[in-house]
């Protein structure tokens, strides 16, 4: 019931219950109101996490939706590819404007 733990300290904790095999605990951390809205994309994002893709409120292990990652940033491997639907490279630099141009 912590209310100074954010969204990595929950991910430790859930990958902690994972390696002492508490799959149920290690769910737990993720229905805290503060990050239960980002833990379908923190789960399939953290490898170590990916166990809990199979169980409810997680699965089905490939999710719906796309992931749109950096062109700039390294690439994805292929473990956090396979559980999105789509995955697109797109940059994440914003467009040059008139200023940033130097007229």
């Amino acid at each position: 019931n912590s209310t100074v733990l954010h969204l990595g300290g929950y991910a430790l904790g859930a990958r902690a219950a994972l390696l002492l095999g508490d799959r149920a605990q290690a769910a737990s951390f993720f229905r805290r109101p503060l990050v239960e809205y980002l833990a379908p994309m923190v789960v399939r994002l953290d490898h170590g996490l990916h166990p809990l893709l199979d169980q409810e409120p997680f699965a089905p292990r490939v999710w719906s939706h796309t992931l749109v990652w950096p062109l700039e940033a390294p690439m994805i491997d292929a473990a956090r590819h396979a559980v999105f639907r789509e995955v697109r490279v797109e940059s994440g630099l914003p467009d040059a404007s008139d200023i940033l141009r130097g007229l």
